[in-house]
Parts: C-alpha cells; structure tokens; sequence
C-alpha cells in the first residue's frame, strides 16, 4: 500500500465510513428499541432483542481492536439472524442458536483487562453522595 497512497487513503476513508455506519445503526437500535422490541409476543424474544442491542452498542463504543469488535459482532448477530429469521420448523437450528448467542455473550468478558469489569454495588453498600 505504500506504493500507492492514494488508493489507501481511499480505503481507509471508506473503512471510516463504514464505522460511522456501525456506530449510526447501533445507536439507532438503542433509541428505538421500543419500535422493534417490544413488539415479540414471547418474553424470550424480548430478551433476545434487548441483549443483542444493548451488547451490539457495547461492543461498538468499547476499546477492542477494530478486529476484536468485527468477531464479537458476528458472534452475537449470527445466532441472531437464525433465530428470528430461520423458518419455524428448523427448531434445532433455532435451538442451537440460542445457546450460541449464550456462549457470545458469555465470551465478551474474555477480551476485557481484569481492572475493566467491576462488580455491581450491592443494595447494602454505601452510596456516594453528592
């Protein structure tokens, strides 16, 4: 590439583009899940829906390498897709996808430093005042 710059000024400038595009789509999801979201009949969809918006945004706005963010996008929109979009029939295809979407999920953590996930304060804790 660096005999040619102007060709990777160009793929830089349309990969650039495309993040913009990631970034507009995961934050739209986020302000309008109650247009899509809510409107699955079963608590389970429901869920499934919230999960994957709310992971999709993380995944997005966090620091993971560019590559690192890509995988863990495939892995949650996959199982996703085939879950909602495979016809009803193929139950064990729906029903590996939901524990693919599981095994997703539970994988995020895995590429956080240790000083990135802090536990949740518990009820009984001290509070911070203002």
């Amino acid at each position: 590439m660096e005999q040619r710059p102007a060709l990777a000024e160009k793929l830089v400038a349309e990969r650039d583009r495309w993040l913009d595009q990631l970034h507009e789509a995961t934050r739209y999801m986020v302000d309008n899940i109650e247009t899509f979201g809510l409107s699955y009949a079963t608590e389970r969809g429901r869920d499934i829906v919230g999960r994957f918006v709310t992971h999709a945004r993380g995944i997005v706005l966090s620091e993971r390498a560019l590559e690192t963010k890509a995988e863990r996008l495939t892995a949650l929109a996959g199982p996703v897709q085939n879950i909602f979009f495979t016809r009803r029939w193929r139950v064990l295809t729906i029903g590996r996808s939901f524990e693919e979407f599981d095994r997703a999920v539970a994988a995020l953590d895995e590429d956080l430093p240790e000083d990135a996930i802090t536990p949740a304060p518990t009820s009984d804790a001290p509070q911070p005042t203002a």
